[in-house]
Order: structure tokens, then sequence, then C-alpha cells
């Protein structure tokens, strides 16, 4: 009997492999007019949604509130950063508007290379006639300005997926069709991995309990105690306790290490005087005066 056919595909470094990304829309919510057209990168495997500081200065997009993040990535080490969280209107395809909180953060990656979105459609017969998010060409670079991470990523995906062994998948969202996977069929004239910065394949975002508080304020005020007595310029304690050791009478005399300059401290002087003045007065007399008792008072 004849084998069966065997079906293989070869992907080398030179394979294509396309992100899905998509232009579209946006706006500032409170002013519908001001409008902008950003590349959006869908990325579930970030658990949280960003924009670039540009798209917000740009648009002019109000502080909702500041969230002090813990990022980490790859297995790295942890990275606290202190985002602004703002609000941004997306235009889709159907003619609903998403208005979605999004954090802010200088950049989300580099831009993207080697991105033959539209070759792909013409090539596989399964993505024949789609309306496609991004009609991006092979020699185009693609910056990005928006990520949408797992927790808008459904909002924007509709659950429809056109997919062949032997192309892209494409995923159908609210801002049109988008392609997912490599493009065995077309190769790239030079060799590029894209890799998002900050936010690709797995990040976890958590939200640092902070309230009203600047953290690097804190994290200074904290250094700087531990540093006490140490820092450059400051005498530390135990060379201060030594040099301020006296011998007067025949006694030895040390001085207190105080923090130089202090405020002046209060003395107990008034209260403990009227208190002795009352106690020597019942012991002679047996009575208390009266004026003992003013100064008492």
């Amino acid at each position: 009997m004849p084998s069966a056919p065997v079906l293989s595909m070869y992907i080398d470094v030179k394979t294509p492999v396309l992100l899905q990304t998509a232009r579209a829309s946006v706006f500032q919510p409170r002013r519908p007019l001001l409008t902008t057209i950003v590349r959006i990168i869908l990325d579930s495997g970030s658990q949280r949604s960003y924009v670039t500081d540009m798209v917000r200065k740009n648009l002019a997009l109000h502080t909702e509130q500041a969230e002090t993040i813990v990022m980490k990535t790859f297995g790295c080490q942890e990275k606290v950063q202190i985002c602004d969280v703002v609000k941004l209107a997306i235009k889709t395809a159907t003619g609903t508007d998403l208005v979605l909180p999004f954090l802010v953060v200088p950049s989300i990656c580099e831009p993207i290379a080697g991105q033959p979105i539209t070759l792909a459609r013409d090539t596989y017969p399964h993505l024949f006639g789609l309306n496609l998010a991004d009609n991006s060409g092979m020699s185009e670079s693609l910056g990005i300005n928006v990520l949408i991470g797992a927790d808008h990523y459904w909002k924007l995906v509709t659950g429809k997926v056109r997919c062949c062994k032997t192309g892209p998948t494409a995923i159908e969202t609210v801002l049109g069709w988008v392609l997912s996977g490599p493009v065995p069929g077309i190769m790239c004239e030079e060799a590029s991995t894209n890799l998002i910065s900050a936010h690709a394949l797995k990040l976890e975002a958590s939200v640092l309990q902070c309230h009203d508080c600047d953290l690097d304020q804190r994290l200074k005020e904290f250094w700087n105690l531990e540093t006490f007595g140490i820092k450059e310029g400051e005498m530390p304690a135990y060379s201060q306790f030594i040099e301020g050791i006296t011998f007067q009478n025949g006694r030895y005399c040390v001085q207190l290490p105080w923090k130089n300059p202090h405020p002046p401290l209060p003395d107990n002087f008034k209260p403990e005087s009227a208190s002795t003045l009352w106690t020597s007065e019942t012991f002679v007399t047996g009575t208390r005066s009266a004026t003992a008792i003013r100064h008492c008072n």
C-alpha cells in the first residue's frame, strides 16, 4: 500500500511570523472630535493594557488615577513602576465605540518589521477576501501605540477563527480580521525576530497597595534612615560618642549622641518645681498652703 502523504511545514529564521496588529481611530472620550490613528497589538499574554505617553499627550487624555504596578517579565526581577491610568475610546468596525482604561508607559515596543499581512491574505485561500484590521506590507515598520492585554482582549475578539495547517490563523475582532502565526511561503530578506520589550508572552502586573503615596519618596526616606551615621560627610555615632568623652572632677562624662541640628528640647522644670514645693509644705507644716496649691495649678 502506498504510504499516506505526509504534510510538513518548515520554519526557519527567515520565515516571517505575524503578530495580531490592527489600525484604529481612537479619541478622547470627553472630546470626540480629537482623534488620531494608532496601531494596536493584541497580546493575551499581557495581564494589563497599555498606551504610550505620546498618544496621551496628542489626545490630552486626563489622568483618572495612578497605580503602582509590580511588573515581572520572562522570570526577571520585579520592577516597580508608577503608571497613570487614562481612558481611551476606540472606534470599531461595528459602529460601537469602546471606552477602556489603559496604563500609560513611555513606550510599548520597538517598531515591528517583516509583517507581510496583505501578502499573506492574498496567498492563502482560507484568507481570501478578509477585511483586515491592518493592511501593512513587508517593507513597513510598524510602530505600536496601544497594547490590548488579557483584561480587554475578549472585548475586541469576537471568537470567529479561520485556520489552516499551512498558513497563519485569522481571528475576527471588532476592528476587522487580524492574522497571527508563521507565514512559511514567504521569506524575509533579512532575519528578524520581533520581541515586545516589556509585554510579550507573559507579563504579570499586580497593583502595589500604596494609598496616595509617592513610592520613590518613601524609598528615599527608608534608605536615609538605614544609612544614618554612615553617609559621606556625616560623623558616625560611635566616633561622635568617643570624641564626646571627657574627664571632669575625677569622673568620666559622656555626651548623648544628639542629632545635630535638632529643635530645642522641652523641660519639665515648672511642674517638677511645683511638685517639690507641694511635698515640702506637706512635710514641714502638715498642711498644704495656698502658695503651693497655686503653683501646682
